[in-house]
């Protein structure tokens, strides 16, 4: 319901998130390479086109050069909700062209 509502465009410290479209468009690129999980749905993109995806373990970043990187998160609720607390504690700034990024503490 969110993300119909939304449909992308929302910053994700760096990822900016997809809309249903892209996220479609994602996932075929995805596929293309040898690294892609067909349990992998990609949620954002940063401007490097590493993406952000849920997956059977949680939350990570995927890029077609690495391969998914570590789980950042169990869930994309739990991801979120980590997202929210530190926009909230003032722990991110915006910084123009980069997104929300996380203040070093």
């Amino acid at each position: 319901m969110c993300l119909a509502a939304h449909d992308g465009g929302m910053p994700l410290y760096d990822f900016t998130a997809l809309s249903c479209d892209e996220i479609g468009l994602a996932t075929q690129e995805g596929r293309s390479s040898s690294k892609w999980q067909d349990d992998m749905v990609p949620v954002a993109r940063n401007p490097e086109g590493d993406l952000l995806v849920v997956h059977a373990k949680g939350v990570s970043t995927w890029s077609g050069e690495d391969g998914l990187g570590s789980v950042e998160a169990v869930s994309l609720a739990a991801y979120l909700e980590g997202y929210r607390n530190k926009m909230l504690g003032g722990h991110v700034e915006y910084v123009e062209d980069c997104g929300i990024m996380e203040l070093s503490t």
